[in-house]
């Protein structure tokens, strides 16, 4: 592995952590593990690959990965951590709504009109899948608009309309 790839490896493993600090979702045995990971791979070259494959490994369950497939978006570690956790608690509450009234839920709650397929959902785990979806491209919206600064206490000062606009 080149110097460029690993500097990439520790901005993001380094990013994520800073991340963090707005959900603390990470414990800190992991945190400091990753640090001392760093360190290993910047003393031994010949480890890089190996020790990408475990910071990878431990980060991947926590608010913020930054590495998944596809565009990562405009969103810094510490915004997508906050999102992550927000989607993550939207995902379980819209599953625990739907399923608590799913004799009303099935057939009142539909679709968007121009949704193809059936016009409902086919259960909890759909209708969770989409809120959470629809969260997250608001985030990002909100965010570019500079409407929210992408921290936790922004999103007091984000309930407005995504333009900016005051309700």
């Amino acid at each position: 592995m080149d110097e460029l790839e690993w500097m990439s490896i520790k901005t993001k493993a380094n990013d994520m952590l800073e991340g963090d600090g707005e959900v603390n979702a990470i414990p800190q045995d992991v945190k400091q593990l990753v640090h001392t990971l760093i360190a290993t791979g910047d003393n031994n070259t010949l480890t890089r690959e190996s020790l990408t494959v475990s910071l990878k490994g431990m980060l991947r369950p926590y608010p913020g990965f930054p590495w998944t497939r596809g565009n990562q978006g405009i969103l810094p570690a510490a915004a997508r951590a906050v999102v992550d956790q927000a989607c993550s608690e939207i995902e379980a509450a819209a599953r625990y709504f739907w399923e608590s009234t799913e004799q009303y839920s099935t057939p009142f709650l539909r679709k968007h009109g121009k949704s193809k397929g059936s016009p409902t959902y086919s259960g909890a785990e759909e209708y969770a899948k989409t809120l959470a979806k629809k969260a997250r491209q608001n985030a990002t919206q909100l965010y570019k608009e500079g409407v929210w600064d992408g921290t936790q206490v922004g999103l007091t000062h984000a309930h407005g309309d995504v333009r900016g606009e005051e309700e």
